[in-house]
């Protein structure tokens, strides 16, 4: 009787049809679709993946690849088939997709890297502290050509309903904000890639301490 290959989670296996054609099986649960490799083993895939195999056109004897996922979303996991082509050189589609995305990376940060610097680092940002209220203080100002206590009133921060100034923008602030933007961004290229990835908020924490070490050392 003729072996049966069987697939390992998350593990890519290359092999090549005998015949192209699948015959429908009636399974426990539901209808299979065995397949004889051209090492006479078979194989038996759910009806969505011998439609997936019909659909790149894989012919008796080419190689390609199936593999069969189990992808978490949230608390569960879920079972994703993979089957892809595989080329003269042996790079599967999904493997070209991410070189290719790769080198554009790389390109980028290349013309990063060799744009001129500024002339010199924008400067710090100023932390402005409320005034301590004493009781000369809230006294009414002295108004002198115009100005509060010899200070033109126009220099002065902006205050909010409560009066209040707002808090500055900090560089830690800032580096936080550049890391979630960052790890949102790279959520999204994932996808298109049929990638998963997730970051945590330790990946984010670490991310903006990097940038802020790095803000830190070009103002030195």
């Amino acid at each position: 009787m003729p072996a049966i290959l069987r697939f390992e989670a998350n593990v890519p296996v290359e092999l090549a049809l005998q015949n192209e054609a699948g015959i429908t099986v009636a399974g426990r649960y539901s209808d299979r679709v065995m397949y004889t490799l051209d090492d006479n083993r078979r194989i038996y895939v759910a009806p969505f993946v011998a439609r997936r195999i019909s659909e790149l056109g894989i012919r008796a004897g080419e190689p390609f690849k199936i593999c069969k996922r189990h992808v978490k979303s949230g608390r569960s996991k879920t079972v994703d088939w993979l089957v892809e082509r595989i080329d003269a050189d042996g790079e599967t589609q999904l493997e070209r997709d991410l070189r290719d995305s790769i080198d554009i990376a790389n390109s980028r940060n290349d013309n990063s890297s060799s744009a001129p610097t500024p002339a010199s680092d924008p400067p710090s940002p100023v932390i402005v502290l409320p005034r301590r209220v004493t009781k000369a203080s809230a006294k009414a100002p002295t108004t002198v050509n115009g100005s509060a206590n010899g200070h033109s009133t126009s220099s002065l921060p902006p205050e909010s309903g409560d009066g209040r100034q707002p808090p500055p923008d900090t560089q830690l602030a800032h580096a936080l904000k550049t890391a979630i933007a960052a790890a949102v961004e790279a959520e999204k290229f994932a996808k298109t890639l049929d990638y998963n990835i997730r970051f945590t908020t330790d990946d984010v924490r670490s991310m903006g301490i990097t940038i802020l070490i790095g803000m830190q050392q070009r103002q030195r």
